[in-house]
């Protein structure tokens, strides 16, 4: 017998069998290499970036589980730091070098992430090569059987034995393809046949949820008061929600303003200024109480909160002179005083922002205390949720749909069913409803957005995003797609939804189609662990805390750009857009600027570094020329020129 290429006439027949032989064997090399590569990667420790000694590993929180799927924050020596600046929470030092081995160990934890979807890129490349070549190989060495030698027949060009053994070979090298390949697509993180194939997949509830009535009445008390409203806020919430929804939209009631997203309908906003000087500064007004909200406008009202672990008060300062007109006093309710609440500096006594609806302005502290006050300063109605259980303290801020207040109270373990969602009658503090959440102590803030034709209100915490009806608190869907301490609150841009934390991913929601739940795309590059992300129709801007500012085109469903702001600067507030331009405020003790960036298509430029002369973890308030930003000590307001 002979083979094809042997009795080939074709020209360069001997040529190709040799190319492809050699490409069959430096590829096949290869898909070794890289799968050795994504096997070291997965079963290999965490190397420690915090010790001099190169071989030192960290030990986990999770024995068993593979070192490449155990977060960062799994780690036994992150987390016994944590417990450390629990029991020392004025250790400045231990704080420090938590924040350090965070900012290491998301880094090797990424970088791991993204050697492996290079090195799974290049094994399946690799791999079809290996395929593609061997086959042309092959077939060109096949032999051609001779003649029938005995009665006519054909001889069998192969023995049994060949055959079996061909055919393991074959088998052999298809397994190796096609679990190298699952393998590489599971290390990726962002594949989307991954996420497909390996991922849990959203879950859709449709079933009702139980709804307990007046639960918390029994701590609730009203005092008899008038309440002075807003001048020419005559509008019943309930009874022309178009007139008030307009009236709503013009002020910055709450948190990133009246919808949540941190979008200012103004372009006249002033983008150079230096507090320390005085430039630019129409007036700035020192708080007396510290605390972490940030400031909420309706006309000429600018209203913060500010506690210690002994009192907890409301402030109404004026817009033009920014001088206090009055502050209000909140007693602890019964359940609020049954206990200290237990916080760390970053969060402290007053981190949840207030809302406001031109007659009442409505707060929350760290005792899990919320207190309706009007606008002469008089309470309207106190009612105590019992001291929260939270890590860091308490920090959700409320949100407001018509004539109730949504209130996250995200506390415990999420398996001792303390955590709940709360909407209580804006008037009185009565609850209209309220659901359990099977979720442990989180940090974001709830914002209620119209999603097609309906209301949703949307919510973030460990481990789903979860959407309910803002009139009966029922729920209209859930998606898995959360784990560790999670600080960002959602966002939202049309019928898109998108939620970020730190671990595992960044998610875009398709929130519309309720009945087919699915997340549209995920990243994992330079995600925040407290800044909320900023959505715009073309682009999604993530701050990650370690100052890398990153915008995604919902497009092309990718990272276009990042840029790092300032020199080690450092962020809990969350990024504002206003004029086409992102304002971003920074905390570290090196920079403490007001940074205003213009977002391009392939690149972000930093317009201006505005010194503040103090830090600011607030996020800013904006009306027309101006911006309101409340800094550790002072409150700021900023005027264009």
């Amino acid at each position: 017998m002979t083979d094809i290429i042997s009795s080939t006439k074709i020209p360069g027949a001997k040529m190709l069998y040799r190319t492809a032989f050699a490409a069959a064997l430096i590829s096949g090399c290869f898909s070794l290499i890289f799968l050795a590569a994504l096997l070291w990667s997965y079963f290999s420790p965490y190397t420690s970036l915090v010790s001099d000694d190169p071989a030192a590993t960290l030990s986990v929180d999770s024995p068993g589980a593979p070192p490449f799927l155990v977060l960062p924050t799994d780690q036994k020596q992150f987390n016994d730091l944590k417990n450390k600046s629990r029991e020392d929470i004025a250790n400045e030092q231990l704080k420090t070098e938590i924040r350090e081995l965070d900012r290491k160990l998301r880094y090797e934890y990424f970088l791991k992430h993204k050697q492996n979807r290079t090195a799974a890129l290049f094994f399946l490349i690799s791999s079809v090569i290996l395929v593609i070549s061997g086959k042309i190989a092959v077939t060109l060495r096949r032999k051609i059987p001779d003649p029938a030698e005995e009665n006519g027949a054909c001889q069998t060009h192969l023995t049994a034995n060949q055959q079996v053994t061909y055919a393991l070979l074959g088998l052999g090298l298809i397994a190796c393809f096609a679990g190298g390949i699952v393998f590489g697509l599971k290390l990726s993180g962002e594949s989307k046949i991954a996420e497909f194939l390996l991922a849990n997949p959203p879950v859709l509830l449709d079933f009702p949820q139980e709804v307990s009535e007046n639960s918390v009445s029994d701590n609730t008390s009203v005092v008899s008061v008038t309440p002075t409203p807003a001048a020419n806020i005559d509008i019943d919430p309930t009874e022309n929600r178009d007139a008030f929804l307009a009236m709503f939209d013009k002020q910055w009631p709450g948190f990133r303003g009246p919808d949540g997203s941190g979008v200012s309908r103004y372009d006249n906003i002033p983008t150079e200024w230096d507090a320390t000087s005085g430039e630019g500064i129409k007036w700035k007004t020192e708080v007396p109480l510290q605390g972490n909200s940030s400031p909420v406008l309706w006309e000429n009202h600018v209203f913060l909160t500010g506690a210690d672990e002994n009192q907890r008060k409301v402030y109404c300062f004026n817009t033009e002179s920014g001088k206090l007109v009055w502050d209000a006093e909140i007693p602890a309710t019964q359940a609020g005083n049954e206990k200290t609440p237990e916080v760390n500096e970053e969060t402290g006594y007053a981190s949840p922002t207030a809302i406001t609806d031109g007659v009442r302005v409505y707060v929350i502290f760290a005792n899990g205390d919320v207190t309706a006050v009007d606008y002469s300063g008089k309470i309207v109605w106190n009612k105590g949720l019992g001291v929260p259980e939270s890590t860091y303290g308490y920090a959700a801020s409320l949100a407001l749909w018509f004539d109730r207040v949504i209130v996250q109270y995200d506390v415990g373990d999420g398996k001792d069913g303390k955590s709940r969602l709360l909407a209580l009658k804006n008037t009185t503090g009565d609850v209209l409803w309220e659901v359990p959440r099977t979720v442990r102590c989180a940090w974001p803030s709830p914002i209620v957005r119209k999603i097609g034709e309906s209301w949703q209100i949307l919510t973030c915490a460990e481990p789903f995003a979860i959407a309910y009806n803002p009139e009966d608190g029922k729920e209209i869907w859930r998606c898995k797609c959360l784990t560790g301490d999670v600080g960002p609150s959602p966002t939202s841009y049309e019928n898109t939804v998108y939620v970020v934390n730190e671990y595992p991913q960044f998610s875009a929601i398709d929130a519309a189609q309720t009945n087919e739940l699915k997340v549209l795309w995920s990243a994992t590059d330079n995600l925040p662990d407290a800044v909320s992300p900023l959505a715009t129709e073309n682009f999604v801007y993530t701050l990650a805390s370690y100052g890398f500012l990153t915008a995604y085109s919902v497009e092309n469903q990718s990272m276009a750009w990042e840029l790092e702001v300032g020199d080690g600067a450092s962020f809990y507030s969350s990024p504002s857009l206003a004029g086409g331009k992102i304002y971003c405020f920074d905390y570290s003790d090196d920079n403490m600027n007001g940074y205003v960036i213009a977002p391009k298509e392939t690149e972000g430029v930093i317009l201006a570094a505005n010194p503040m002369g103090e830090p600011v973890v607030t996020s800013p308030a904006f009306a027309d020329g101006r911006i309101y930003i409340r800094g550790k000590k002072h409150l700021f307001c900023i005027e264009s020129k």
